[in-house]
Order: structure tokens, then sequence, then C-alpha cells
């Protein structure tokens, strides 16, 4: 499954995609902050809408929490 797959399945996580679009494109994040973002503030969230953890059962498995990860990394750049 892509991730815009998975956005029609559980449209959040593109809203939680785009609003970290912002934060990459300001200059003054780096890598570290970005990363320490992901873990207290992104993460937390991202755990409730795909994976084991997810309430939807469509993207409650290993390789939508996968597909999601990859692209989540791919925006924060980290």
């Amino acid at each position: 499954m892509t991730f815009d797959e998975l956005t029609e399945i559980e449209p959040r996580l593109n809203d939680l995609r785009n609003a970290l679009s912002g934060i990459v494109t300001d200059t003054t994040y780096h890598e570290w902050e970005r990363t320490r973002l992901w873990y207290t503030e992104i993460k937390p969230q991202f755990k409730q809408l795909v994976g084991f953890m997810a309430e939807n059962p469509e993207v409650n498995n290993c390789e939508s929490y996968d597909t999601a990860y990859q692209e989540f990394c791919r925006v924060l750049e980290i």
C-alpha cells in the first residue's frame, strides 16, 4: 500500500504530514531538532493513526506503519 492509499483510509495522516512540511521548510530547524520533534510531538499522534495502536483496523498493521514511517522520515529529512 502506498502512502496516498493510506491517506485515503486515514486522512489525518495527510494532515499531520502537511503540518510537518512547514517545519521542514523553516531553515532554523536542525536535524537534531526535527528528530526531537518527531519523538516528542509527532510520533505520539502518528501511532494513534497507523500501526498496531491505530483505531482503524485497515491501517492497524506493520506494513502500513512502515510505509507511513518512511514518508514521515522523508518529509522530516531525518
